[in-house]
């Protein structure tokens, strides 16, 4: 059945088209077929713009359109990085680039590319990047309005409807062939091996090793992808046309032991596969690619798994290989590069690595053997519970009896005199502060100390051993301001009374030259 079309909205038919297919790049270059025929070969300058989503599509997908015969006689470019593509792109000119819209949006800073004359624009596998992007918006402000646009997702997500409404407004949906209610599998298991689009049919060889089938078909609808399994099944050992393998496009002897399918197959071909009963199905498809086999209708897709001693050889190569990528990348090891160069005029530089990596791995076995004979850490060994203690024998006597020891007894001795209070001993003196012993000693600052001191405050001698306070009413203490002051002759005592001054004469200064003293005041 043949794919279905559906108009939108609008009485003109739209010169864009958006096409629903597996993410496949096979599937997807023949789609670009008409928008390749029109570009004008006389024309020096770029006419056709595919977007992709990275570089690794870029490449894989470049790789299709140059296998098609409307591509004969195109320059076609792959915009892996922007500098790599500006130095092609001045090196001559260039029908038809193929990009992300980031390395792209580069060109168009760096003047290195001129969007004037492109005559369409191909959104590939638009369900993998955003529609919002700035870069993107950047390409498509000077792409001419008038050229055609042609997009292809595996379904309408909610990305791609907004693409469609920005920039392919009123667009043609195509969608690929439906599948017929009675050719979908029923409860089909595939198993699907990851592979790289460079390099489909490389765990092949693997495959046929570790099942060792006795039947195997191998399908596929690519003509090239055919050609590259008969090679590599050649160099297998196996004769063409013999029972053990067969390639097929989609016919199937039923109760095969292995169908592998080379890339995404259709849902037609699976279903016809399952139909025969095969025993065990391998899809051998890119991360793209099972994303898009699991959506199919009907198949459970389970990761192939190898032996359990094939897998840990490929964990621990794998792990070589990621520790290997990490030290390249992190910068060119100078030291080392210098230490091996005057080994390159003899060998080859793979060698040279083959043999580093083997005095790598046996450094590493005397490693793990002197680890292995390492005792066990303190915090395994606190772990471990530890054997009860047993008892101590006692211990004999060496040379007869035990020799006592003389210990220091407090009867032994006279007893020593000591007197405190009393009379003096020669012994000992007695203290200083003794209060029994000696004449009472006379205190400074003791009461009862010395004869009471008399004080006078008030007016009368007083003999308290304290004398009042300053201003205490009791004892007759003036007035807080003070008294009256009056003459100096009628000067009040604090004590009520008033007193006369005392008489003062002065006494004879050195200038006084002989006068006579003066008269008291």
């Amino acid at each position: 059945m043949s794919e279905t079309e559906r108009e939108t909205a609008g009485a003109v038919r739209s010169a864009h088209v958006a096409h629903f297919i597996p993410a496949d790049w096979s599937a997807i270059a023949p789609r670009l077929t008409g928008a390749l025929e029109r570009v004008d070969r006389a024309l020096g300058e770029l006419q056709v713009l595919v977007i992709v989503p990275d570089s690794t599509g870029c490449v894989a997908l470049a790789r299709e359109l140059r296998a098609l015969a409307a591509a004969d006689g195109l320059q076609i470019v792959p915009a892996t990085s922007a500098a790599r593509a500006e130095r092609l792109l001045k090196e001559s000119p260039v029908h038809v680039v193929l990009g992300s819209a980031h390395t792209i949006a580069a060109l168009l800073r760096a003047s290195a590319i001129k969007l004037a004359g492109v005559q369409a624009v191909v959104f590939a596998a638009a369900d993998e990047y955003d529609a919002a992007s700035d870069d993107l918006a950047l390409v498509m402000a000077e792409v001419p309005k008038s050229g055609a646009r042609l997009l292809t997702a595996t379904t309408a997500t909610t990305s791609v409807e907004e693409l469609l409404e920005r920039y392919l407004h009123r667009a043609r949906r195509v969608t690929a062939a439906p599948v017929e209610p009675g050719a979908q599998p029923t409860a089909a298991t595939v198993y699907a091996r990851t592979v790289s689009a460079d390099a489909p049919l490389a765990p092949l060889g693997e495959l046929l090793d570790e099942l060792d089938p006795p039947s195997t078909a191998i399908i596929t609808d690519d003509e090239r992808t055919a050609r590259a399994a008969r090679e590599a099944l050649d160099a297998l050992g196996y004769t063409a046309g013999t029972g053990l393998v067969q390639i097929a496009a989609g016919e199937v002897t039923p109760n095969t032991a292995l169908v592998v399918f080379v890339g995404l197959p259709s849902a037609a071909t699976l279903a016809a596969t399952a139909a025969a009963r095969p025993v065990r199905m391998v899809a051998l498809v890119t991360a793209r690619q099972r994303t898009s086999l699991e959506r199919l209708a009907g198949v459970t897709v389970t990761p192939w798994e190898l032996s359990r001693a094939a897998r840990e050889a490929f964990q621990r190569e794998d792990a070589l290989r990621a520790a290997l990528r990490a030290t390249l990348a992190a910068g060119l090891p100078t030291r080392e590069v210098l230490a091996l160069e005057p080994l390159l005029g003899d060998f080859d530089g793979l060698a040279i690595a083959a043999a580093a990596l083997r005095l790598y791995e046996r450094e590493r076995e005397r490693a793990d053997a002197l680890a292995a004979h390492r005792p066990a850490p303190r915090s395994e060994a606190a772990s471990e519970p530890r054997p009860p203690r047993e008892p101590r024998p006692p211990r004999e006597p060496q040379g007869g009896a035990p020799r006592e020891r003389p210990r220091f007894d407090r009867d032994s001795g006279p007893p020593r005199e000591r007197k405190f209070g009393g009379d003096r001993s020669d012994s000992r003196p007695p203290r200083k502060f003794d209060r029994e012993g000696g004449p009472p000693r006379a205190g400074k600052f003791g009461r009862d100390s010395g004869p009471p001191r008399e004080r006078t405050f008030g007016g009368e001698r007083s003999a308290s051993p304290r004398p009042p306070r300053k201003f205490d009413r009791d004892g007759g203490a003036a007035p807080r301001g003070g008294p009256a002051r009056g003459g100096r002759d009628d000067r009040p005592a604090w004590g009520g009374e008033s007193r006369p001054s005392r008489p003062f004469t002065r006494g004879p200064r050195r200038d006084d030259g002989g006068r006579p003293p003066r008269k008291e005041r």
